[in-house]
């Protein structure tokens, strides 16, 4: 695998790790926002604001892949072809939540402080349809994309370049800094990988 591969790998799973971070604080904050009065406006809004590009990313990078595997897994696998059409219904669905997200922050913005607890109703639903949701398909897609999709299409298909490095990396930033006392922000990266047992059968085909 060349560097440059490696690299794009490397940068998928900081920002998918980025992401859990983001929505966990975000979450966090929406959780001890019912509990205070605190105006969390501006870090709500680095949220908002990480989130609508990540999730454009991930979205784009996980279509994809499922049509990369609809091409290649064979038509006589009804259950991964059943998993493919399920999760690409589960991605439509991610879709309109982010853009219920974003919209509720415009209002947020237009109305102000009266806005806040509109907008915290609109984010809760979005954190609790990420956790029902979408983490149930987390790693559904991983035993395909391992056997169908090589190293190279990942990569090309992952659209990391030096501008989408650049602006993750200050929307990210933003979150940190906007960050309120007492609410947890940390990132644990997983490691995005082929073994090496796959490369090899890959190089061989």
């Amino acid at each position: 695998m060349d560097k440059a591969m490696q690299a794009a790998m490397q940068q998928v799973s900081l920002e998918r790790a980025h992401m859990v971070a983001v929505r966990a604080s975000f979450g966090a904050a929406l959780h001890s926002a019912e509990n205070d009065e605190r105006a969390y406006g501006d870090f709500y809004g680095a949220c908002a604001d990480y989130l609508e590009f990540i999730m454009e990313r991930f979205h784009a990078q996980d279509q994809a892949s499922l049509d990369m595997l609809r091409a290649k897994v064979p038509k006589d696998n009804i259950d991964a072809h059943r998993l493919i059409d399920n999760i690409d219904a589960t991605f439509d669905t991610s879709r309109e939540e982010i853009e219920k997200l974003v919209d509720a922050m415009k209002r947020f913005k237009a109305e102000g402080l009266a806005g806040q607890k509109t907008f915290e109703q609109a984010g809760r639903a979005y954190v609790d349809y990420c956790k029902t949701q979408l983490s149930k398909i987390k790693h559904s897609l991983r035993p395909l994309s391992e056997e169908y999709i090589t190293p190279e299409e990942f990569d090309r298909s992952s659209f990391v370049t030096p501008n989408s490095i650049k602006r993750e990396q200050e929307l990210f930033a933003r979150v940190g800094d906007a960050l309120p006392e007492g609410v947890p922000f940390k990132v644990e990266i997983e490691p995005q990988k082929w073994s090496s047992e796959r490369l090899r059968q890959k190089k061989a085909e």
